[in-house]
């Protein structure tokens, strides 16, 4: 079994916390010097983050190990998946994932990350961004090509990134204590994670509430929306992970199965806003939805107007553009537009580093997006986030 752990000499969570909206010079050159061996230690797994790569013959379990910062997932993290896969791949029956502890399967990428690289925008920590989105955004595409069954148990919380690492899985487990959401327009981001090929294929236009708004699903929901495939009792999942890691592999479906509990459809918490959610995010853009939205409202549709409002311009008409692209491209497609619009909202944009700052250090303030407002949100910038970047910044799948 392989267990990476932090260097005690180095602390990220220290570094971060230093930085303000506006350093001083003098602090910059230090800040780089930091920065730069973080980086470095982050890309060879052994810098702040924790994973548990555990072989049972056959089969093979990773465990994200982190859940003191929710089971967040680093660049060390995606490096250690990615490559394990490659080799599993070849002699592995079947491959399962989980989180540890008892709040979160994994709460999406490590805001720290980001944070940090605000002020560095010259080439060479670009190409150490470059080197971030690689990992990231091949992890969807390595488990959604495995020809060896991937099983995602997504206890607890599933957020942003953590959907790179369980909706291309080909069984998705989630339990009672199960939370789903993509909540990246909150800060200042768009949905990642591949979810703009998933999201345009899921039933009654939920994926597009889910990308536009970072509405919430849980338990027995995330199963009726399409995002999971199976529902089953929190207390009796470490029973079907050992079932599951002792078998060969034959009877995958029948072992889940028998700890499968069925719900009804008529128990689908959105059953009753569906015509809503068909109409109003089947419009062609953000301000559309809205005036549906409006005219219709419902307590409901109001509910959705303020989570709308409350996001960023710019997130915004960048995950329904992204998530209507997605409907008709296939999923290596879908990772290299992920990485283009993330390497281009990180370079150009500022929202996202407004948003983290606010969920790292001023919880009691809400952003100021630049734009404020969507009319000022030109698309002509949104499909150059989409579809411009240099060759060597590409996606390599």
């Amino acid at each position: 079994m392989l267990r990476l752990k932090s260097l005690n000499r180095f602390d990220i969570r220290k570094m971060i916390h230093t930085i303000r909206p506006d350093p001083s010079t003098t602090d910059l050159n230090q800040l780089l010097a930091q920065a730069n061996e973080i980086w470095e230690n982050s890309f060879w797994g052994v810098c702040s983050n924790d994973i548990l790569v555990k072989d049972y013959q056959d089969n093979g379990l990773f465990t994200i190990d982190r859940p003191k910062t929710f089971n967040s997932i680093t660049p060390g993290i995606s490096k250690i998946i990615n490559e394990t896969l490659q080799k599993w791949k070849h002699n592995k029956k079947l491959i399962m994932i989980e989180g540890s502890g008892d709040k979160a399967f994994c709460s999406g990428g490590y805001l720290g990350m980001p944070a940090a690289y605000q002020h560095l925008k010259n080439e060479h920590y670009n190409m150490h961004k470059i080197k971030t989105f690689q990992e990231y955004y091949s992890l969807s595409y390595n488990i959604g090509t495995l020809k060896v069954p991937f099983i995602a148990l997504m206890n607890n919380i599933t957020m942003g990134l953590g959907s790179a690492i369980s909706l291309q899985a080909k069984y998705r487990i989630v339990t009672e204590r199960s939370i789903y959401a993509m909540p990246e327009v909150s800060i200042g981001y768009f949905p990642d994670a591949s979810t703009c090929y998933t999201f345009p294929r899921l039933r009654n236009h939920i994926g597009y509430l889910l990308g536009v708004t970072g509405y919430r699903l849980k338990g027995t929901d995330i199963v009726h929306s399409g995002i999971a495939t199976h529902f089953v009792p929190s207390e009796k999942l470490e029973n079907l992970k050992n079932e599951l890691l002792k078998s060969d592999a034959s009877n995958i479906e029948e072992i889940i199965n028998k700890y499968h509990v069925n719900t009804s459809n008529n128990d689908f918490s959105l059953n009753q806003y569906l015509d809503i959610i068909e109409n109003c995010f089947s419009a062609p853009t953000v301000e559309e939805i809205l005036e549906r939205l409006k005219k219709d409202n419902s307590k409901w549709s109001r509910k959705i107007i303020e989570m709308i409002n409350a996001a960023s311009p710019t997130s915004l008409k960048s995950a329904l553009l992204i998530i209507q692209r997605g409907k008709n491209l296939d999923l290596a497609d879908c990772a290299r537009m992920d990485c283009r619009m993330g390497h281009n909202l990180l370079i150009e944009g500022s929202d996202i580093f407004k948003g983290i700052n606010v969920v790292l250090y001023e919880k009691d303030r809400k952003p100021e997006w630049n734009p404020a407002r969507l009319e000022d949100v030109p698309m002509e910038k949104i499909i150059h986030y989409l579809d411009n970047v240099s060759p060597e910044k590409e996606l390599k799948l």
